[in-house]
């Protein structure tokens, strides 16, 4: 009963739009252009028409497919994207934590340590000083400190053995090395290292609890 009262309000609600399309001048014109044409012309022109209305029809769903495919592969991306901040988010804390943070003061007197390990004579040893360009492109909450060595008159030899001692030092990254000829001994160089040391700033340490003190 409820189905055939819906069916009977489609059709006399279509009825009723087909009416009214009728009677609008668009129609009215479109008739007159559709009855002026040879019966070739009626003929493609409702070809045309069906075609019309047939890419119409299909080009709501069309739309429709288009945006949920769409949706799809952005779904995908974000799903892809917080599946590697997990994978990464998972290997950053499985990393050992950073090595305490070394001075300037301390990392010049292990560097002299090396070289006094490598039984270097003392005019082999030009300068140990602190160097004040740092690596740029560091974050500054990341503390650095670099010191430059300058040594001379060392051979091949020496210069591979000493650059490798010195990387050995607390966090150290070398940041340059520049070898040159000695001007007075053909066969030994002049040799420059540049190291810098990168560490953390220390966590503040919580103040100690007042005796007697109550929460509250």
């Amino acid at each position: 009963m409820i189905i055939d009262d819906l069916r009977e309000q489609l059709v006399e609600r279509s009825t009723q739009f087909w009416g009214q399309i009728q009677e609008s001048s668009t129609y009215t014109n479109f008739k007159e252009k559709y009855d002026s044409l040879s019966p070739t012309g009626q003929k493609s022109a409702l070809l045309a028409s069906l075609v019309f209305i047939i890419l119409l029809i299909f080009s709501v769903p069309m739309t429709y497919y288009s945006s949920a495919s769409s949706n799809i592969k952005d779904f995908e991306s974000k799903k892809n994207l917080i599946r590697d901040l997990f994978r990464l988010q998972h290997a950053t804390s499985e990393l050992p934590p950073l090595a305490p943070g070394v001075s300037s003061g301390d990392l010049l007197a292990l560097a002299k340590q090396k070289l006094e390990n490598a039984r270097l004579q003392p005019e082999q040893i030009k300068s140990v000083q602190n160097y004040d360009r740092p690596l740029a492109g560091i974050s500054k909450s990341i503390i650095q400190n670099a010191i430059e060595v300058r040594l001379q008159k060392l051979n091949l030899t020496q210069i591979k053995d000493i650059g490798i001692d010195l990387q050995t030092l607390p966090n150290v990254k070398m940041l340059a090395l520049e070898v040159e000829a000695n001007s007075s001994a053909s066969h030994y160089f002049n040799v420059i290292y540049r190291l810098s040391n990168f560490s953390l700033p220390a966590e503040p340490t919580p103040a100690p609890a007042k005796a007697g003190s109550k929460k509250k």
